[in-house]
């Protein structure tokens, strides 16, 4: 196989050169022909190049969505340390809140608050 014949191959492209192959007519299709076994080399070369092309790809989108997947779980540690600090700063304000009111303010009752005649001693 010279030059030309892969400048052909390449040409064709693998689905051409299968489909010429298959017709068994002209130089690559002759079953028993010298140059079929090196087409048939080159088919399983091209074959071999596109598995690799097809799992770099898969490789690359894997790695993107582990990315994806790494930064979600970033997001979702910082929410969560946002959600603990909001719930402290809601525990100190009811501490604070329940500190201002007067310790006697509690037992005051006044209006129609007022605890009956019967029960004030």
């Amino acid at each position: 196989m010279d030059d030309n014949d892969l400048a052909l191959l390449e040409k064709l492209g693998l689905e051409g050169v299968l489909a010429e192959m298959a017709k068994g007519e002209g130089r690559l299709g002759r079953p028993g022909s010298s140059i079929r076994e090196e087409i048939s080399h080159w088919i399983e070369l091209k074959r071999t190049e596109r598995a690799l092309a097809s799992s770099a790809l898969r490789d690359a989108r894997e790695e993107e969505t582990l990315s994806i997947a790494r930064k979600a779980l970033d997001n979702s540690k910082m929410a969560n340390i946002w959600a603990a600090i909001a719930a402290l700063i809601a525990v100190i304000a009811m501490y604070i809140q329940f500190m201002s009111i007067p310790p006697n303010l509690s037992l005051q009752a006044t209006g129609a608050d007022a605890p009956p005649p019967e029960l004030v001693r």
